[in-house]
């Protein structure tokens, strides 16, 4: 059990850093696509 411990826990910190990671680059991404559909044209978008 002590040696599940000493694996899971790093691989579960790795797991939350790389989600977060990600997230925070599909926000980026998603804004910064929205700005370049705004300057080039304005569909109405549902949001």
């Amino acid at each position: 059990m002590n040696q599940m411990n000493w694996f899971l826990a790093p691989a579960a910190a790795i797991a939350l850093a790389i989600c977060v990671y990600a997230l925070i680059r599909f926000r980026k991404a998603c804004v910064s696509h929205r700005q370049q559909n705004d300057t080039e044209t304005t569909p109405p978008v549902a949001k």
